[in-house]
């Protein structure tokens, strides 16, 4: 047996599967069954719920993810709703604090060209600040990856869930999905320090040294190579732990052995594909969510400058525009780019241990 599979202790360790005592275990938690051809008597491609229990193309991973949010509203895109607003409403607020008070205590120092370029200072602060709740969002995936792995599980056997029972399901997974996103940042993080330590350490020393001029350029040098060097690297990780959450939350993994499953999954050859249909999603979710907020962002703006005189008020206005953009957005796209990573899993599980083969069971068993 190929050590892809989960690896079996008895119950109750940390970071091993939970399986139901005295009961069969769910699809995902069982061992794999090397064989892709279908049980006697059924099609090739048995499609019981959103996508083919076969390998998948791109286009049945786009498509199984818009069936499933379109199958389980509540499940999607109300807790893609809630989801990125706990994280945009806190940020708006301290958004709209930052830029008020960068705007009382910056505005008077910046240069006439800068403002005027910009609309004045205090719409220049606004947009600054802007920014918080929109970054602030970006942390909804890590909640909106748990509730989608339970979704698009259910989904793929052809059963739909509720937003009550997502919650309940995956709830006790949620800290260890996000203690794996923490640990993958500290990772990009040592990236990050290693690639650009060095570079931005010479710049300054060459920057104090006003003759050395070989040794600003050997930094400049340095920084773009280092910079170049970290985007490979952090989209590497990205890829190689990118099945860390969807393996805690169905199989039951712990928080190391969900990262560690993640990496065996998307070793060799498959890794090419995952980072191309990421890279594909995460352009078809930025683009979409551009065409939905630039227009929401710019009427509002247009309606709150010819309503409103005072300059503090059109800075905070503009803070709370954007987070309302950024809710619409990641309400829409957020289920979307969670739901496809999580198929990608189910994809590389299905070819690598015919997990086609239990799922076609479980969905004619009812497991």
């Amino acid at each position: 047996m190929s050590d892809d599979g989960p690896q079996w202790v008895p119950p109750g360790q940390v970071g091993e599967p939970e399986t139901p005592p005295g009961g069969t275990a769910p699809p995902w938690q069982q061992a794999p069954q090397w064989q892709h051809a279908p049980p006697p008597g059924l099609p090739a491609a048995y499609h019981p719920g959103i996508v083919p229990l076969r390998p998948l193309l791109v286009s049945d991973i786009l498509g199984g993810v818009t069936t499933a949010i379109r199958g389980n509203p509540a499940a999607t895109l109300g807790l893609g709703l809630v989801t990125t607003l706990v994280f945009a409403v806190p940020a708006a607020f301290v958004g709209a604090w930052l830029a008020t008070w960068a705007s009382g205590r910056f505005a008077d120092r910046l240069p006439d060209d800068l403002t005027a370029s910009s609309g004045g200072a205090s719409s220049l602060f606004g947009t600054l600040g802007s920014y918080v709740p929109s970054i602030a969002s970006s942390f909804a995936v890590l909640l909106m990856t748990a509730f989608m792995a339970h979704v698009i599980g259910q989904g793929v056997i052809g059963r739909k869930t509720s937003l009550g029972q997502t919650w309940v399901e995956a709830r006790g997974r949620l800290l260890q999905v996000v203690a794996s996103f923490l640990l993958l940042g500290l990772l990009v993080l040592a990236v990050l320090l290693l690639c650009l330590g060095a570079p931005v350490g010479l710049l300054v020393a060459a920057v104090g040294d006003r003759g050395s001029d070989g040794g600003l350029a050997l930094g400049v040098v340095g920084l773009l190579g280092g910079a170049l060097l970290s985007v490979v690297v952090v989209l590497f990780l990205s890829v190689r732990f990118g099945f860390a959450a969807s393996a805690i939350v169905l199989e039951r993994l712990g928080v190391v052995a969900g990262m560690r499953r993640s990496w065996r999954l998307t070793s060799g050859r498959p890794f090419w594909r995952i980072l191309g249909i990421r890279l594909l999603v995460g352009l078809m979710t930025g683009i979409g969510g551009q065409i939905l907020a630039v227009p929401i962002s710019y009427l509002l703006r247009l309606l709150l400058e010819s309503t409103l005189d005072s300059a503090s008020a059109l800075t905070v206005g503009a803070v709370f525009i954007a987070a309302l953009a950024t809710v619409v957005t990641g309400t829409l796209t957020t289920p979307f780019s969670a739901g496809t990573g999580t198929l990608l899993y189910i994809d590389q599980r299905i070819r690598r241990e015919a997990l086609d083969v239990q799922l076609v069971q479980a969905a004619r068993s009812g497991v």
